[in-house]
């Protein structure tokens, strides 16, 4: 994880906190809060894996 520039490692752990929280507030929404949180987390490796991706993409064209 460290050979990762600081700021991909950001926007990895920024977008997992993003689904987390999303996916918390969708669960209050559902009634079930460990479904929310299970889904968020899913998300949010997503989220933060392409967002991350792109960033690296980004910082190899330079």
């Amino acid at each position: 994880m460290s050979s990762y520039p600081a700021k991909v490692r950001i926007r990895l752990w920024t977008g997992v906190i993003i689904g987390i929280l999303l996916g918390y507030f969708l669960g209050i929404l559902m009634e079930s809060v460990v479904y929310g949180i299970i889904i968020g987390i899913v998300g949010g490796i997503t989220l933060g894996s392409r967002w991350a991706k792109a960033g690296m993409n980004k910082e190899s064209e330079k």
